[in-house]
């Protein structure tokens, strides 16, 4: 299983959101560290998956 905890600057947070994923901000993040992407500062995220209507993957056979 893939931990979903990234270090993630400002700019890499909004690209995860465009594209399509939900990104909460950990509670326990308070110090600035280089993000795992860009090494730019940044905080620690949980990174999830979004599950769109429609495309098969919300529903249960």
């Amino acid at each position: 299983m893939v931990d979903p905890r990234r270090t993630l600057c400002a700019r890499c947070v909004r690209d995860y959101k465009t594209a399509g994923f939900s990104v909460v901000h950990s509670v326990n993040s308070t110090i600035k560290e280089p993000c795992d992407i860009c090494a730019r500062p940044g905080f620690e995220y949980v990174v999830r998956t979004h599950q769109r209507k429609g495309t098969g993957q919300d529903e249960q056979n």
